[in-house]
């Protein structure tokens, strides 16, 4: 237990991000979310595969998953009622955001454990879980297109 007690930043870093996130939800206009997608004409699976892989790509350069899942969950919810199937959207959300949790050398649970075994967060991120993530990355993929495939 004291080496959470003396994570107080990674702590507060993760108490506030999902307060961070709903604010800039709220600052974004759900129909110029909606316009944009319109516009790209793109499949809903296209849609989610972007979804997941940007969630994994901001987390390697600081941003918290837990501020994009909020963020881009909040901006997108309505979708579902366009069309966007809601089981797609989730597993999009929060693959990318498990994925991102575990490679991105900025997040609590890598920092946490970079802490208590000495070596650095960029080394258990990037070097020991960046093959994994790669390849559960992957897998998520197929999931969501089996996901889609089935969905009625």
């Amino acid at each position: 237990m004291r080496e959470f007690a003396s994570s107080r930043s990674e702590t507060l870093i993760l108490s506030n991000a999902a307060y961070i996130g709903a604010v800039l939800a709220a600052l974004v206009p759900e129909d110029m979310v909606e316009t944009l997608i319109a516009r790209a004409d793109v499949p809903w699976l296209a849609v989610a595969i972007v979804v997941a892989a940007v969630i994994i790509l901001v987390g390697q350069v600081g941003v918290n998953s837990l501020v994009m899942l909020t963020l881009i969950g909040s901006s997108l919810h309505h979708m579902s009622a366009e069309g966007l199937p809601a089981v797609l959207l989730a597993t999009a959300l929060l693959g990318g955001s498990a994925l991102s949790i575990a490679s991105s050398p900025y997040g609590t649970p890598v920092v946490l454990v970079a802490g208590m075994i000495g070596e650095t967060p960029e080394r258990i991120g990037r070097v020991w879980n960046g093959p994994f993530t790669i390849a559960a990355f992957g897998l998520l993929c197929l999931g969501l297109a089996a996901l889609d495939w089935w969905r009625p």
